[in-house]
Order: C-alpha cells, then sequence, then structure tokens
C-alpha cells in the first residue's frame, strides 16, 4: 500500500487488522529504498531472523570519522566493530575519511554514493533495488526486476 505522509510517498506494510506492520521511511529501519537518503542520523538495524520484524543484533551506520561501519550487539556486554576491520586503514577500503559527509543515497541505477562506494552487479538495468542489513549482518544489495518474472513468481535476488 502506499501512503502519502507528507514529504514523502510511503510504502506501507499493514496486517489484516490495518495495523502498520513497515513503514519505507521508518526509523530504524533494516532497509534503504533508492532516493531514500541515509544521513548520520539513519542507523541500518537487522531483523532478529528470517521473516520476523524485531530488532536484531546487527546495525550500519555513519562512524565518528564519517566511515560506515557494522556493529554486533548482543546486549551491554558484548559490542564489536566488524565492518571495516579495526585494524585496517581507511584507504584500504577506498574510504574517504573525515570529510564531514554522512550522507549516503542509492540511486535508482543501483550505485550507492556515500564515503563508501559500491555498485550493483546489473548497473543500470531497469530493476527495482533495496538495500538491506540481512539478519545474518551481511548488507545485501537486492533487485527485482519485474519484466523478467511475466507469467512466474517473482522474487528479489541479491546482485
Amino acid at each position: 500500500m502506499l501512503l502519502n505522509t507528507g514529504n514523502n510517498l510511503d510504502i506501507v506494510v499493514m496486517d489484516s487488522y490495518g495495523q502498520r506492520l513497515w513503514r519505507s521511511f521508518n526509523l530504524p529501519t533494516d532497509m534503504v529504498l533508492p532516493q531514500q537518503p541515509m544521513t548520520r542520523d539513519t542507523k541500518l538495524v537487522s531483523a532478529l531472523a528470517r521473516g520476523y520484524l524485531y530488532s536484531g543484533f546487527y546495525t550500519h551506520f555513519f562512524d565518528i570519522t564519517n566511515m560506515q561501519s557494522l556493529i554486533y550487539n548482543n546486549g551491554p556486554k558484548i559490542s564489536t566493530v566488524y565492518w571495516p576491520k579495526p585494524y585496517c586503514k581507511a584507504w584500504a577500503y577506498n574510504t574517504a575519511t573525515y570529510n564531514n559527509s554522512q550522507n549516503g543515497i542509492l540511486d535508482l541505477k543501483g550505485l550507492f554514493v556515500a564515503s563508501d562506494k559500491f555498485e550493483a552487479s546489473d548497473l543500470d538495468q531497469e530493476v527495482m533495488r533495496r538495500l538491506t542489513l540481512d539478519y545474518d549482518g551481511n548488507l545485501r544489495l537486492y533487485s527485482l526486476n519485474a519484466t523478467v518474472a511475466i507469467g512466474r513468481s517473482l522474487g528479489w535476488h541479491c546482485t
């Protein structure tokens, strides 16, 4: 269902009672959609398990040096950065640090533009995309090509 919330046109998933289960621009969320800004205030939080809407153990965010980071957090005693590797320097990841641009955006063609850059393997194709922090802690870019799936089931695949 599409919902007009003023500034954004959100995609909303509701249960049979009309309760909102998920909204595309709600925070925290586990995904970023094309043209949805990711800023210093945006945190992607994984789901607890496949098919669950409860928050899990993994978080993706811009750290204090403006680099994107992934952390594992299992309560007050266990919290660790698992990407990028803490002992590696930023330039090893081709990342610009201290650039004061804690902003990122996934464009319509599959290019994620931020201090860290990556692109979809099927860049420039006419497909829908979503960047998701999965329940296992992996940040994945999924694609959905509706034109190929005519007459069969439609499913997201990792690009």
